[in-house]
């Protein structure tokens, strides 16, 4: 590993689902990529919350894995590796509740 960049984002919501989304530029580095809830407040009945990554784009090209205007949790990826990445984008979700997320980024090039 070369190097290692980390960045995090919080979101509340109540009586609402609210959903954010984030990209992050990487100029072309072999990366791998984790993304992970570093803390969740319950602030209402049943609160859900999500935060993964959605969009990776590479020497690949362009993985999409959760559909624009959605969420869940079934298709986030917590952690990929990927040659030559340009971006990784990640989703915060929440639903009656306080959510921080983390995405870590670690260099291999």
């Amino acid at each position: 590993m070369v190097g290692q960049e980390a960045h995090g984002w919080k979101a509340y919501a109540e009586n609402t689902v609210q959903t954010w989304e984030m990209t992050v530029q990487v100029n072309g580095r072999d990366t791998f990529a984790e993304a992970a809830i570093t803390a969740f407040g319950n602030r209402g009945e049943s609160p859900t919350g999500y935060f993964g990554i959605t969009r990776v784009v590479s020497e690949s090209g362009t993985e999409t894995f959760v559909p624009a205007g959605s969420f869940g949790l079934p298709n986030y990826r917590q952690a990929i590796f990927r040659r030559k990445v340009t971006s990784v984008r990640v989703q915060l979700a929440c639903w009656h509740a306080y959510v921080r997320g983390r995405l870590l980024l670690n260099f291999w090039s």
